[in-house]
């Protein structure tokens, strides 16, 4: 076989490889991008061992790092390895990928091995070809998989995402610096990390980033030539992104500000600016040999990245706290990034009370259901003993992010799920809650836990399931749900639904649905931390429910703690058991499952706009007229609130809404609030 001629990979990426309908529908020849280009001879070269690309999601690297696979495999003749985080994309990375260019691309093809009678054959995780080249696809998952394999090329797909995580319990070390060993033999060597950022402080691929020069993408302005890298900026900044709304909301149009001569400049241009710009490091690598780029997407030219559905993106995740994280890490590659303030415990969360003209403020436009059932104790003669009963928060959401318990409820009058609770409950939950104008709302959609059990082991999961599948079949969105045990760690950052894409089912009692409540109860925390524009808070509580004893302990009853499996929400034992917390999490739960299974709900904001919901009602000055509030109690003829505290902080006693008991002093774990710096760009 003749030694492979002289050239560098950029050249013979262009020359020999092309584009798969698998990944982007089209054979066309591998003509790059501008962009790509400088990072694909980044990734072939022998200048920089170590490269480091923070991207942003339809920017083509990971195609551009198939293609320096191929010309390593073809070309260089040597050893290949592509780590993905986990087994399922390795293979779906395999079959997308990998697969199609040893069909499509000739020099590649034209080394693949036939393996002969006797001699081990291919699988997707390993292929040798004739010239000696040796290809790997293994999952970050298993530590193992770094290990007994030696390999000149190493590439590690989105370091950032769980499957890098360190094992806690197998430790042995990094991840990604035990992918970097395994070509520490050759001596000329090439290790490549990319990913999507996440959170700063804990996002693998930002901690790699900083040990780099931190190239950026500097493009012309067609106007004055002035050299600069695409930004976001602001509505107070001279350059970055410009954009005209209609009456709607709806972007019109997107222009880029210059830095330099202050001009826009039109979409149409960035294919030149594209093609003549230039990748410069913004910064001294603090390791040499480390290359690193940023890749955001206002310079992709893919069709679904242009800049008018970029900033609709952006515009829309404002509105949507819970969105904006992602939209952030995917569109400006950059890492999510939090700054402390306040602590939410009891003390800080009474600021927020509110007084309420009604039951329902005006500003809110849905109303969802939580409910946890506790079986109680079984010897009801112990002091501290609670009656079996059902607790139920009726949540009311707004827009841009606002929420608020609207009402809270104790069923302990019947043991849960006999007829005569069941009517109790139905009676609540169908209820109409009014505002001041006069106008209703029905609670859209009820989560009810299946989980818990007494000491004897006696719980009402079938009994959820039968009360909430019957009300199904009346039409009502009535959803038992149980929680997955996922580790905090992975459902902070994970890219897993809470609600579930299906129903699980139990022969004889019916669906339930399996949701990441530790995902939830991590959502909801940061909801309940983060401000909005003018001031204040987006979770808000009416000065009923802040004045009713316990209820305020009760929702910060959980907090944060770790062990060898990872970090999860836990209450302390021998204090109250947090229904409080619970159903608030089950309400926002209900409210993920009604997004999930209505076009209607999908979105929000847009739901509750064409509704004529305004994101801040009337002023209002005068008594609470809340739900829980005496006035209003004792219009509906209930009885003084229960509060749902354990032993510890006096269990076992009646409260009222209006009169606020003394509680002995427990001092808790502070959460900080979190007010993210990109909340106030716009």
């Amino acid at each position: 076989m003749q030694p492979p001629e002289d050239i560098d990979g950029l050249t013979w990426i262009e020359k020999n490889c092309v584009f798969s309908v698998e990944t982007t529908g089209t054979t066309d020849s591998a003509e790059l991008y501008g962009y790509q280009r400088g990072i694909v001879s980044a990734m072939c070269d022998d200048i920089n061992d170590i490269i480091v690309v923070s991207k942003a999601t339809r920017t083509g690297i990971t195609q551009c790092a198939a293609f320096a696979t191929a010309y390593y495999l073809a070309h260089k003749r040597t050893q290949v390895a592509f780590i993905q985080p986990t087994e399922a994309k390795a293979k779906d990375f395999e079959k997308c990928y990998v697969e199609p260019m040893l069909r499509d691309v000739k020099p590649l093809s034209a080394v693949r091995r036939k393996a002969k009678k006797g001699e081990s054959q291919d699988t997707w995780s390993l292929k040798l070809f004739q010239n000696g080249s040796v290809f790997r696809c293994y999952s970050a998952e298993a530590a193992d998989n770094f290990r007994s394999y030696t390999g000149q090329i190493n590439i590690g797909d989105e370091v950032a995402a769980d499957g890098w995580m360190s094992d806690t319990t197998k430790a042995q070390g990094s991840k990604e610096k035990l992918l970097e060993e395994r070509s520490r033999t050759f001596p000329t060597r090439k290790t490549i990390f990319m990913s999507s950022p996440r959170r700063r402080g804990t996002c693998r691929i930002t901690a790699l980033l900083e040990q780099s020069d931190k190239r950026r993408y500097f493009v012309p302005c067609p106007h004055c030539g002035g050299m600069q890298y695409l930004q976001l900026g602001s509505a107070k900044t001279e350059y970055g992104m410009k954009w005209r709304l209609d009456d709607a909301g709806h972007v019109l149009d997107v222009k880029y500000q210059c830095e330099h001569c202050h001009e826009l400049i039109d979409e149409s241009c960035k294919h030149d600016m594209d093609r003549n710009g230039e990748w410069i490091a913004t910064a001294v690598p603090k390791r040499p040999g480390v290359a690193g780029f940023v890749v955001t997407a206002f310079m992709s030219r893919f069709m679904g990245a242009n800049w008018k559905s970029l900033i609709q993106e952006w515009l829309s995740a404002q509105a949507n706290p819970e969105e904006l994280e992602t939209v952030v890490n995917n569109i400006l590659a950059e890492p999510w990034d939090e700054v402390g303030g306040v602590t939410v415990e009891p003390e800080g969360l009474a600021a927020r009370a509110v007084d309420l003209p009604a039951e329902v403020p005006d500003w809110v436009g849905l109303l969802t259901c939580g409910i946890d059932n506790q079986t109680g104790n079984t010897d009801q003669t112990k002091v501290e003993s609670r009656p079996p009963r059902s607790e139920a928060q009726v949540v009311g959401w707004g827009p841009e992010g606002r929420f608020i318990p609207i009402a809270y409820r104790v069923f302990d009058k019947h043991v849960p799920f006999t007829p005569e609770a069941n009517v109790e409950l139905d009676e609540f939950r169908r209820r109409l809650w009014t505002k001041r104008d006069g106008t209703t709302l029905r609670i859209e959609a009820t989560c009810i836990d299946m989980g818990g059990t007494n000491s004897d082991g006696v719980g009402y999961a079938d009994d959820v399931r039968a009360y909430c599948n019957d009300r199904s079949r009346r039409g009502e969105n009535c959803w038992a749900i149980k929680g997955n045990n996922t580790r905090l760690n992975k459902a902070r950052s994970s890219d897993k639904p809470i609600w579930p894409r299906k129903a699980s089912r139990k022969t004889g009692t019916g669906q339930w649905f399996q949701v990441e409540t530790q995902r939830a109860k991590f959502k909801i925390d940061y909801l309940q931390k983060l401000t909005i524009a003018g001031g204040g808070f987006l979770f808000q509580i009416p000065r009923s429910l802040v004045n009713t004893a316990g209820y305020l302990d009760s929702l910060t009853a959980e907090s944060i703690h770790g062990n060898k499996r990872g970090d999860r929400w836990f209450a302390p034992k021998g204090r109250n058991t947090g229904e409080a917390w619970d159903t608030l999490v089950y309400a926002y739960i209900a409210r993920c499952g009604l997004q999930a299974t209505y076009k209607k709900w999908a979105d929000l904001n847009l739901a509750l706009r064409d509704a004529g919901i305004k994101s801040t009602g009337e002023v209002y000055v005068g008594d609470d007229r809340s739900f829980n509030s005496p006035r209003r109690q004792a219009e509906l003829g209930y009885s003084p609130l229960v509060d749902a505290i354990d032993a510890a902080n006096g269990a076992g006693e009646q409260m009222t809404n209006n009169i606020e008991q003394p509680k002995p002093k427990v001092v808790r774990p502070r959460r900080p609030v979190v007010r993210s710096s990109f909340m106030s760009r716009y």
